[in-house]
């Protein structure tokens, strides 16, 4: 990645990516899976796993074993599938992971690593559902600075350091469509999705977040982007980019389920979605 990482994504990068057990937060065993229905949350681009904790919360209570994806996100979103699955394969010594399948959600970009996991880095044999909330599964603005947004929405949210995150890293650039040919998300809508694997989206329709506590930086950046994102949006995602369940991406996710309908769909923005109860519900009831 070009330019500078803020220190907790350096951090991140030398350890290594990690699945981390909900609640505790320690790091995966074998012994940990095979007991329960097993998911793993995916956070997203300039976030990490603490930001999941309230949906962990709501699957630990519906009887899952929750366990968070806990990676640097700038390297790009194949290269996270590929780690997911990779550390998916170490623990699956007893084979529990292949017998039982587990459910992936990912947030935002977190649902693009979800989907590449099982359609581009041959994960599609231990899962057996995915969960996307408010994924930009078409890409959004492209050519704008949308991944600046972004990283200074992470400031706001969860104290990621907007200056450690480049417009030109590899997962940037793939969340716009600026990656070579064919784009990453190119590949996605056109590989066919492995066979048993359910789809479902989720999607929020405020159209305005926090990006710190500076009155003229949100008013500025919510402008910019409420003039380039299709309405109704979830503040940085397009409904039409959420909604997973549209033809287009019919080969890569068939059949899937979308959910909009949910009562407060028109107060739910990006930053919130993982927050929202009815939106945990749903997804729980899905998973089952």
């Amino acid at each position: 990645m070009s330019g500078m990482m803020s220190s907790k994504q350096q951090r991140a990068a030398r350890i290594g990516d990690a699945l981390l057990r909900f609640p505790d937060g320690a790091k995966a065993t074998q012994a940990d899976f095979g007991a329960r229905r097993t998911v793993v949350f995916i956070h997203g681009f300039t976030a990490d796993a603490s930001y999941m904790t309230d949906l962990m919360h709501q699957f630990d209570g519906a009887g899952f074993s929750a366990f968070a994806f806990e990676y640097a996100c700038y390297r790009g979103i194949d290269h996270a599938a590929d780690s997911l699955v990779s550390l998916l394969r170490l623990l699956d010594g007893n084979g529990d992971i292949s017998k039982d399948r587990i459910v992936l959600v990912g947030h935002s970009m977190g649902g693009l690593v979800a989907r590449a996991a099982v359609a581009l880095a041959n994960g599609g044999s231990l899962v057996r559902k995915v969960i996307t909330i408010g994924t930009p599964n078409d890409g959004t603005l492209q050519g704008s600075f949308l991944p600046r947004a972004m990283a200074y929405w992470g400031e706001a949210i969860g104290g990621a350091d907007p200056r450690g995150f480049s417009p030109q890293g590899d997962s940037a650039r793939q969340l716009v469509k600026a990656d070579p040919a064919p784009t990453l998300l190119d590949r996605l809508h056109t590989t066919s999705a492995p066979a048993g694997i359910d789809f479902y989206s989720i999607s929020g329709g405020y159209g305005k977040l926090d990006f710190g506590q500076s009155y003229w930086k949100n008013l500025l950046i919510n402008n910019y982007l409420q003039r380039r994102l299709g309405t109704p949006n979830d503040g940085l995602v397009s409904e039409t980019s959420s909604d997973l369940s549209r033809p287009v991406f019919a080969t890569s996710a068939p059949n899937c389920t979308h959910q909009n309908g949910y009562v407060d769909y028109p107060h739910a923005n990006h930053s919130f979605l993982i927050n929202n109860q009815a939106v945990a519900l749903t997804a729980v009831s899905f998973a089952q």
